[in-house]
């Protein structure tokens, strides 16, 4: 898992927008300052991110972290690859000297971090531009692989089972040593006993029993009333938005059911839309909040450029938190949590129309 306390990296999509913003002092590099007022760089191969930057206070710093990445990576036991929430991460370590470049509250030496990748291989096909013995290097696979090759390819010994010999129980004697016992003098008290019970089962009656039926009760049952059942909000014809893997772009098909919504909002003015952000379980929780926050502005600012006015949407953003599939290995699950809720509200808070989620298979579903 990554242990990295002060993560200020901005989402993944926040450097391939500014792809183009190569840095003429740094080849290699891109350089800019965002709207909050940091500064960042990338690490970039023509249109892939290699490693991006954290937050810098200011352009000095930054170029700092430039040159501690040009120093450290070329050395491949600076790079390590650690997992969090199903996804993988190429981080690259600077040397001692370096421990402050950012000047966060906590001192550290980490300093860069690829964008998430589904696995391992993927971070090593990433590093190939770098040379394939240095990708290998730096990136190691096949120790895992080999220890497991290697295990089904020893003869172990076989080991003799010891043979115990389990003694065997002495047969015990079938008849006493002593004198024989003379039986025929019960033989006559044997016959007695079929006799006494003939006897007796002619002089006994039987008896009788007769078993009366079970009362009951003809009484009319009388039903307890039902209570009235909750009202149900109608459907508004209107699908929560699904997204890419790391997206937080709106697809044609999203587009469309935010339409909807806009229509329904310019309809009924006094009516409100909530949308509620989620992403899948794949990276921190710290990046999912993020992403979510921006997957929830990118549906708003939709909106908006559709004329409704912005203080009549209200965003949340849950990140990973509220799944409604089971996060898969693979995207048959995941993608339905990756998604944005919408909802059209009254002025008391209440839903005025029913919105639909996505059809999960029942699989799938969180149980």
């Amino acid at each position: 898992m990554i242990t990295q306390r002060d993560d200020d990296y901005l989402i993944c999509k926040e450097y391939h927008e500014r792809i183009d913003q190569k840095s003429a002092e740094f080849p290699g590099f891109i350089t800019f300052q965002h709207p909050n007022g940091n500064h960042y760089f990338a690490w970039v191969n023509g249109d892939e991110i290699i490693m991006r930057s954290e937050a810098y206070p200011d352009e000095e710093r930054m170029v700092r972290g430039i040159k501690a990445i040009l120093k450290n990576k070329d050395i491949p036991q600076r790079y390590k690859v650690e997992e969090a929430h199903g996804v993988y991460f190429l981080l690259l370590f600077g040397g001692g000297d370096h421990q402050e470049h950012t000047g966060n509250m906590e001192s550290h030496n980490e300093i860069g971090r690829s964008c998430p990748k589904k696995s391992r291989e993927d971070i090593l096909a990433m590093m190939m531009f770098n040379g394939v013995d240095f990708a290998k290097a730096a990136i190691p696979m096949a120790a895992a692989v080999g220890l497991a090759a290697m295990a089904g390819q020893v003869d172990l010994p076989a080991v003799a089972t010891p043979k115990m010999e389990v003694p065997q129980a002495k047969a015990v004697a079938a008849a006493s040593s002593g004198p024989g016992f003379n039986w025929k003098w019960l033989l006559p008290l044997l016959l007695l006993i079929p006799l006494f019970l003939w006897w007796k089962s002619c002089n006994s009656k039987p008896v009788e029993t007769t078993q009366s039926p079970a009362p009951t009760d003809t009484a009319a049952v009388e039903s307890s009333p039902l209570a009235e059942p909750a009202p149900v909000a109608p459907h508004c014809d209107l699908n929560w938005i699904l997204f890419d893997f790391d997206q937080a772009e709106i697809t044609s098909t999203a587009r469309g059911e935010l339409t909807t919504m806009a229509d329904i909002l310019k309809k009924d003015t006094g009516a409100s839309a909530l949308l509620v952000a989620h992403t899948d379980a794949r990276g921190t929780n710290d990046y999912n909040v993020r992403l979510s926050t921006e997957r929830a502005t990118a549906a708003k600012n939709a909106l908006v450029s559709m004329g409704i006015d912005a203080s009549r949407i209200t965003t949340k953003a849950s990140s990973e938190n509220q799944p409604i599939a089971t996060n898969t290995e693979d995207d048959s699950g995941r993608r339905f949590n990756r998604r944005v809720e919408l909802h059209v509200m009254d002025s008391s808070g209440k839903e005025i129309c029913t919105s639909i989620p996505p059809s999960v298979p029942e699989e799938l579903k969180i149980k």
